[in-house]
């Protein structure tokens, strides 16, 4: 059997050491209910956008300056799914 002198390790080797703390059973419930939760009001609000921007695009009565903010906005949720779906490497 053959030891390793932490000290000093051999030449061209590294460690690592970690200590994780375990999730109980129901911290992870409630870190995957504040996740979902998080989730679904993130979702909910990105398609109230979406919506609100639809039916000003829509509107005939809607003036131009409001159409443009719409469109604005919506490209700006569309580039920023777009960068979130493609990650920089």
């Amino acid at each position: 059997m053959s030891t390793v002198d932490l000290n000093s390790p051999p030449p061209g080797q590294r460690f690592n050491l970690s200590v994780e703390r375990h999730e109980t059973a129901a911290e992870q419930a409630i870190r995957l209910f504040k996740d979902v939760t998080l989730f679904l009001l993130a979702i909910s609000f990105v398609i109230l956008l979406v919506a609100l921007c639809y039916r000003t695009l829509s509107s005939p009565t809607a003036s131009p300056d409001a159409q443009k903010w719409a469109m604005s906005i919506l490209s700006l949720l569309g580039g920023g799914i777009v960068g979130y779906l493609i990650p920089r490497k």
